[in-house]
């Protein structure tokens, strides 16, 4: 069973970050070319594909409490990981995914750690078709039947408007793959398998919270 790859924190509270150098703003992907889900320009973060390092921090600013470790799997403002988490992955999947390394310093610049920003190699079409609550928009990504009932679009005649959405994924369109993003996904949804969990839950990773998805 696959699941969503949430991160939550660790000690009751997300901690604030900031970049002390970079312009996030203006990070791109290596390679923007369409592939008929949900266009990946314009949101590099979450892509599933490389990103152009250059504008990217090289130090980041964590305002977490005195003694409050940065947990393993963190989103402040980039998805980045800790040395434990990163060499995880790259077990799993060695070679897939883009990790860039940065600094991160405490609010009086003392260094804290050198983590990695973390970028999914993997941009998979996974969300299963046959989904009675959910329909391709533009034939591009999944949204709820009800946001096509709100602009007065036509319901297919093979879904049910009546049921609460959901998202159900294919296990045939998943294959192997541990760690991926969806490609028909608006928001750029991720999800890692069930041996992921299992491996971060018996190395004691923090930060992580993955939420069970319905597979068919």
């Amino acid at each position: 069973m696959p699941y969503g790859l949430n991160v939550s924190p660790v000690n009751g509270h997300y901690v604030s970050v900031e970049a002390i150098d970079g312009a996030i703003d203006q990070v791109s992907l290596e390679d923007e070319t369409p592939d008929g889900g949900y266009p990946p320009r314009g949101r590099p973060l979450s892509a599933g594909r490389p990103v152009r390092t250059e504008h990217l921090p090289t130090r980041m600013r964590w305002l977490g409490r005195e003694g409050h470790a940065i947990p393993d799997f963190d989103n402040g403002l980039v998805l980045n990981v800790s040395a434990k988490a990163k060499a995880l992955i790259e077990e799993l999947e060695p070679g897939i995914h883009q990790f860039v390394e940065v600094s991160y310093e405490n609010a009086s610049g003392q260094h804290l750690e050198r983590r990695y920003f973390l970028f999914v190699g993997n941009r998979l079409d996974s969300m299963h078709p046959d989904n009675p609550t959910m329909a391709l928009n533009r034939g591009m990504y999944w949204v709820p039947l009800q946001d096509l009932i709100r602009r007065g679009q036509p319901i297919p005649a093979d879904k049910s408007p009546e049921m609460a959405p959901k998202i159900v994924l294919s296990a045939d369109q998943i294959g192997h793959a541990h760690l991926w993003v969806d490609s028909r996904s608006a928001g750029g949804a991720t999800f890692v398998s069930d041996r992921f969990v299992d491996a971060v839950r018996d190395r004691g990773l923090t930060g992580l919270k993955p939420s069970a998805i319905e597979t068919w």
